[in-house]
């Protein structure tokens, strides 16, 4: 094999790179880098302040149900999942992420379904029914047990943070599954498979304006 040069591929690099797109993602970038303290903006503007404390520690859920799981109630897997959730949702005091789970599998000693945290109130909310004439849902019901999703609630972050909120929502969610997944390998069997953004969020019945979908695991026993 023929070792390239360095210069080989910056040339290839150059000739390849997509002028138009690298500039629009510049000046996205660019729009949502902070510009100011946003501590020193919250101070004076006593809406968002009071609305911060009112959300301060909470995680965003569904605002209605179908049916709900008391957490003390729930199979130890899910259990496990919703405590490793809460112990890192406990260390930011701002929450834009709405985790939702899936339960593709009547053996978890609750329904099949679509399912957001309730911390405060200790419940597992059924929100969504799974409709099995889904093609995208087919393989997945197949092969995994759970999934655990991160969407970004987009009017949230951008009401208290502006057009950096964006960018500081994605971090989040970033650390959030890093360290949640971190912990879930030791007794889970995890996978990460490419999903489609936009009808994910549709199959999981959320709002496309309001939800931005930025990952998702798959969960199975652990072999």
């Amino acid at each position: 094999m023929i070792a390239m040069s360095s210069n080989y591929w910056d040339e290839a690099k150059s000739m390849l790179l997509d002028d138009k797109a690298l500039n629009d993602v510049l000046k996205f970038h660019q729009n949502t880098t902070r510009i100011t303290d946003i501590n020193s903006v919250l101070g004076k503007d006593e809406i968002r302040s009071t609305w911060i404390e009112e959300k301060r520690g909470r995680v965003i859920h569904a605002d209605t149900f179908l049916k709900r799981y008391s957490f003390d109630e729930l199979h130890e897997s899910l259990w496990h999942i919703t405590n490793v959730l809460k112990h890192y949702i406990d260390t930011d005091s701002l929450n834009f992420t709405l985790p939702v789970l899936g339960v593709f599998k009547d053996q978890f000693e609750l329904e099949t379904g679509f399912y957001t945290f309730d911390f405060e109130n200790r419940y597992l909310v059924k929100y969504q029914e799974i409709d099995d004439s889904v093609e995208l849902l087919q393989p997945i019901r197949r092969e995994f047990h759970l999934s655990l999703s991160f969407f970004l609630s987009i009017e949230e972050a951008v009401f208290i943070l502006g057009r950096q909120g964006y960018r500081d929502g994605l971090v989040q969610i970033g650390e959030w599954f890093g360290k949640v997944t971190s912990h879930l390998t030791l007794v889970h069997w995890l996978r990460t498979i490419f999903i489609p953004d936009q009808p994910w969020t549709y199959v999981l019945g959320l709002n496309l304006r309001k939800q931005f979908h930025i990952k998702t695991i798959f969960i199975g026993e652990k072999k």
